[in-house]
């Protein structure tokens, strides 16, 4: 009985699981609809969005309308508890936003602001962050807003909960998503403040998945690799910098992020809505490997100016950023901090 017992705990494994994710795409417009098609023609497990689930115009922005234009026509069909006019929903929840500024209502005046993004969404936990697995991945899903009410600074109630919730898990792979990125060589960089710089590889976080600004960059920064992806349908716009650490820049084309996710790997891919793969990496789950990127590319990251993250953004506009050479070359493992081992 024991040696039965025992094969069965060494096969038993969770499921493998494809994330899509998408970011500042809420919009009633042709570049959300076509990010929308192509995330749908993935057939993904799981739809997360890295906020601003509400872009919609005036008086729509922040409210149940604009997230039924925004949201509900294109992915209704991944949503639970669906109130909407747009099908029956999903019978179980497979659509994990995370709210950004537009949601909030572009700023903190109105402290009532996320009603009616907490109203749309039926999410676990606090609603406006919370943790759930869906299979090899232990998904955090974070409120980088300064009008959240626990806080979004790293000794904050929010980051207390998620050093502690990641702690517990026990998923191949621990991914956080928020609205604002820890850095960011785009137009909004760390201009609004220093948003979630907190101390995720130390916490065991494999990936920080961010949005705010509108590109696609992957970054590795103290001992984590961070990827922001905010080129959801809304306007595409210019890099300012290089920030350190950043391994891969693109704003030529609107996407989304694929992950595929298996017990031993998980694979992080940026695609366009024209089918082009623009970005690839891989992590394993055997801990243990350094950054998944480039080890000589230095303070200054991708092709930096000069002036560092002061420069002219005209020398990085039209550069491939290495990304169809690195795609595919470096494997990131997860690092386990010493009082996890």
């Amino acid at each position: 009985m024991w040696l039965v017992l025992s094969l069965l705990l060494s096969t038993a494994h969770a499921e493998d699981v494809r994330i899509a994710v998408i970011g500042d795409y809420g919009d009633d417009d042709d570049d959300s609809r076509e990010v929308a098609d192509l995330v749908i023609g993935w057939s993904p497990d799981h739809i997360v969005t890295v906020g601003d689930n509400d872009y919609s115009d005036g008086a729509y922005r922040g409210t149940f309308e604009g997230l039924e234009l925004g949201v509900g026509q294109f992915y209704a069909d991944f949503i639970g508890d669906y109130q909407g006019e747009h099908g029956a929903g999903s019978d179980d929840n497979r659509f994990w936003p995370a709210p950004g500024d537009h949601d909030w209502g572009d700023t903190c005046d109105d402290p009532e602001g996320l009603d009616d993004y907490l109203a749309y969404f039926t999410l676990p936990g606090k609603e406006r962050y919370y943790e759930v697995r869906l299979g090899p991945v232990h998904l955090f899903s974070l409120d980088s807003m300064e009008c959240e009410p626990d806080g979004a600074t790293a000794d904050s109630v929010q980051a207390l909960w998620l050093r502690d919730a990641a702690a517990a898990s026990d998923a191949p792979f621990k991914v956080v998503t928020s609205h604002h990125p820890p850095w960011s060589s785009g137009e909004h960089g760390t201009s609004d403040g220093e948003h979630m710089q907190w101390p995720f590889a130390e916490w065991g976080i494999d990936l920080v998945i961010a949005g705010h600004d509108h590109d696609y960059e992957r970054i590795w920064r103290d001992d984590v690799t961070v990827v922001v992806n905010g080129l959801g349908g809304l306007d595409r716009r210019d890099f300012e910098c290089a920030v350190q650490g950043s391994q891969a820049q693109f704003n030529e084309a609107h996407g989304a992020v694929r992950i595929d996710a298996s017990d031993t790997e998980l694979v992080l891919r940026f695609l366009t809505v024209d089918g082009d793969e623009i970005d690839m990496v891989t992590f394993s789950a055997e801990g243990g490997m350094p950054s998944p990127t480039d080890p000589d590319a230095g303070e200054t990251g991708v092709d930096a100016c000069a002036g560092g993250c002061g420069c002219d953004s005209s020398a990085l506009a039209g550069a491939p950023f290495l990304l169809a050479a690195l795609a595919g070359l470096f494997v990131a493992r997860r690092q386990r901090p010493d009082w996890l081992s």
